[in-house]
């Protein structure tokens, strides 16, 4: 992706009604399944521009989410949204570079 893309994504991920929608059915499958008061360690894997680590850190309790992605140019996003738990790394990989 070139980083056109990603500030777009960046623009509509908070509202636009795909990303909306897609949260409402994950709400709907992970608020049966996890108390909000529970502590946990959270990953979003493939986090993008970084509007679902602020939505997931209703499921962290007092832990945190964490965000991975392969595009450095992505997590930059992710940095503006305010978040610093970074790494760019693939699930599929042992290998991790911390992203800050």
């Amino acid at each position: 992706m070139q980083i056109e893309d990603y500030a777009l994504l960046y623009d509509l991920e908070g509202e636009f009604w795909w990303f909306a929608g897609m949260r409402d059915i994950t709400a709907a499958l992970l608020d049966g399944l996890s108390s909000p008061a529970s502590d946990r360690l959270i990953l979003d894997a493939g986090c993008g521009t970084g509007a679902n680590i602020s939505w997931l850190s209703r499921y962290s309790g007092k832990g945190s989410v964490v965000g991975i992605d392969l595009a450095p140019a992505a997590l930059e996003f992710c940095l503006k949204r305010g978040h610093d738990r970074l790494a760019v790394a693939s699930i599929r990989e042992t290998t991790v570079r911390l992203f800050l």
